[in-house]
C-alpha cells in the first residue's frame, strides 16, 4: 500500500505508519509538519506577526509523526518532499524529521523542489516523481 498525503494529511500519514506498521509498504510526505511542536510554534508566531495582537497559545494534545518513528517498519520506504519556499511547514521541518528517520535506521529519501506550501503541489517535476514512485 502507498500513501501520499501533504500538509496534515502527511503528518497523518507518519501516524498512521507508526500506530498501524503493517499498513503501508511506501510513504509520501508533502509539505508535512512531521515535529509538531516546532511546527505550531512557528505557525502561532506567525499569527502573531500578521495581527500585532496578544494571543494565548492553546494547549494541544496531539500527535506528532516524530514520536512514531521507533514504532514504523524498518521496510517502510519514507521519501519526503518539500517546497523550499514553504513558510508554512518550513523545509526544516522535514529535514529534522528524516535526519531522525535515519538515525533511527529508518528508509527515508528527502527531495527538494521549488514552490510554497501549496505552489509546491503544481511543481510538475513533482508530479512527475510521484508518478515514477506510484507505476515502479
Amino acid at each position: 500500500t502507498l500513501l501520499v498525503g501533504h500538509s496534515g494529511g502527511a503528518a497523518i500519514i507518519g501516524i498512521l505508519s507508526g500506530r498501524f506498521p503493517n499498513l503501508v509498504d511506501e510513504a509520501i510526505l508533502i509539505s508535512c509538519p512531521c515535529i509538531v511542536p516546532p511546527w505550531r510554534k512557528n505557525y502561532f508566531d506567525q499569527i502573531f506577526k500578521k495581527s500585532n495582537n496578544k494571543y494565548c497559545t492553546p494547549i494541544f494534545k496531539s500527535h506528532s509523526p516524530h514520536e512514531y518513528i521507533k514504532k514504523i517498519d524498518p521496510k517502510l520506504k519514507i521519501k519526503i518532499f518539500v517546497g523550499n519556499q514553504d513558510n508554512n511547514t518550513l523545509p526544516v521541518f522535514s529535514v529534522n524529521y528524516h535526519k531522525l528517520l535515519l538515525k533511527n535506521k529508518r528508509k527515508s529519501e528527502i527531495f527538494y523542489f521549488d514552490g510554497d506550501h501549496t505552489s509546491l503541489l503544481d511543481n510538475k517535476k513533482l508530479q512527475k516523481t510521484i508518478k515514477k514512485i506510484i507505476n515502479s
